[in-house]
């Protein structure tokens, strides 16, 4: 069987192609048709196949076997006619941008950090790509500096089938161990490395690279990135958000993180201070209650949110004996002593009955109640 022409290697954004039909084979409930030539790409080195159509007919799966690109579709297609490949360009257009990105991204990580490439995959919200050790915070930024300096020199990416002869004079990044012809990108100056997806024809239209994340993963590095549009269009958004809550304190962009941590701290110490005043309230409201009665559930309504309710609860049950239900403005709460031998449980359903939401275990039950039922 011949090989299938791979109108990606010298046309990355080609959506649009005819091809004659040289094979329709029955495949599952569907028929997998073989071309003489296509645009679409199979899949393959961390990046998934084309989307698209094939004389109208919806592409259900693309592959490829021994050097012969099969198209999945739901009717077969009669040998010798020639059809209408049609692509989608925007998946395109962002797969070449993000493996253009990580070539650079991977062939910089390793002249400038010595750091190698152990993973890629293409992911439908951000890219990710695995080096095999952990890099600082400043290395990471270095690295994408140093990447979005290599986009902005435009350089060419080479696509090329070399011989045996000339592989073995080429500076691969990685060296695969197979014996089959290798398809080998280079992206001049950057990287060179043995790949199999589509790529642009200059480093330039990768646009930029933009470092999302970058986390322990396997005694390594696991770095999320985006490309091009969708990286331009997540730093828009982060930035008008960042300005937003620059506004909020009055203050410039850089300074948020610093007013944001006080206030964080402002925030944990009042709660403190606020923890203790409920605490106190919850004594004062336990002095004045009447006891409760041991052997049955008693019952109070308080005007007080949860956490005063689980304090006056606490203290109540202290005593043997003693169960309580505590309904307050928003919350309600059953509790019970350890020893007293007395069902709560039946009480958190009743409470679920009338629309409260809550759970528990044996001796203490909390749950939130309707809104009609606030405000006592």
């Amino acid at each position: 069987m011949d090989y299938t022409t791979r109108l990606y290697d010298s046309e990355p954004y080609l959506t649009e192609a005819e091809a004659c039909v040289t094979q329709s084979l029955s495949f599952g409930e569907g028929f997998a048709i073989i071309l003489d030539r296509s645009c679409f790409f199979p899949g393959g080195g961390g990046q998934d196949g084309d989307t698209g159509t094939l004389d109208g007919q919806q592409v259900r799966k693309v592959f490829e076997k021994e050097g012969v690109i099969h198209h999945v579709v739901d009717q077969p297609i009669s040998e010798g006619k020639r059809v209408m490949i049609t692509i989608d360009g925007h998946k395109r257009r962002r797969d070449i941008e993000i493996h253009t990105g990580e070539h650079i991204l991977s062939g910089m990580a390793l002249s400038l950090l010595g750091v190698k490439n152990v993973g890629f995959h293409m992911g439908r919200e951000f890219a990710t790509a695995d080096f095999d050790r952990v890099l600082t915070e400043e290395e990471v930024d270095r690295l994408e500096l140093a990447v979005n300096e290599k986009i902005r020199e435009n350089t060419p990416v080479l696509v090329e089938y070399p011989n045996d002869g000339e592989l073995e004079t080429m500076p691969l990044r990685k060296r695969p161990e197979t014996s089959e012809a290798l398809r080998v990108v280079t992206v001049v100056g950057a990287d060179v490395c043995a790949c199999c997806g589509t790529h642009g024809k200059r480093s330039g239209e990768v646009g930029i690279l933009k470092i999302l994340s970058a986390e322990k993963f396997r005694g390594g590095t696991r770095i999320a990135f985006l490309c091009g549009k969708e990286a331009m269009e997540l730093i828009q958004a982060e930035h008008r958000a960042l300005s937003q809550t620059a506004k909020l304190y009055s203050t410039k962009n850089e300074k948020v993180p610093e007013l944001a941590a006080a206030q964080k701290e402002e925030v944990k110490n009042m709660k403190q201070t606020l923890s203790g005043l409920n605490r106190e309230l919850a004594r004062l409201v336990t002095a004045k209650l009447a006891p409760p009665n041991k052997g049955e559930i008693t019952e109070y309504a308080l005007p007080y949110g949860g956490e005063v309710l689980r304090e006056v609860a606490s203290k109540l049950t202290q005593e043997e004996g003693v169960a309580v239900l505590l309904i307050g403005t928003d919350a309600y709460v059953i509790a019970k002593h350890p020893k007293a031998e007395i069902d709560l449980g039946t009480k958190n359903e009743e409470m679920k009955a009338q629309g409260a939401v809550g759970g528990g275990r044996k001796d203490f039950y909390f749950g939130k109640l309707p809104k009609e039922r606030n405000g006592i």
